[in-house]
């Protein structure tokens, strides 16, 4: 019996190391920021395909640490604009791009 109870330890211990594992693998700044990326892109008129092209390579980029605090940062602003885009501070795309074809 007590061969049975340190078998059931060790499998829970067992366990408990692999969850931790994956906890670690999961890094929550990089699938936050991915996501505030794909929400931008969304909220501007992407198509939703290519805002998941986005988000898949700005995943990897800060999964590698490959320009990770510029990514975050340029989050930040994405978030910033997109909030406002949101809540209608900004114009529209549509207006943004028709003042921008009369500039030209």
């Amino acid at each position: 019996m007590d061969s049975w109870t340190q078998i059931k330890q060790q499998q829970e211990q067992a366990m408990d190391d692999a969850l931790l594992e994956l906890w670690a693998a999961v890094d929550p700044k990089s699938w936050l920021t991915s996501l505030i990326y794909f929400l931008g892109c969304l909220q501007f008129g992407v198509p939703w395909w290519q805002a998941c092209i986005v988000f898949l390579i700005v995943l990897a980029a800060t999964r590698f640490h490959f320009g990770r605090r510029t990514l975050i940062k340029g989050g930040i602003v994405v978030m910033a604009l997109t909030i406002a885009s949101w809540t209608g501070v900004l114009p529209t795309m549509a207006a943004m791009s028709h003042v921008a074809k009369c500039s030209l």
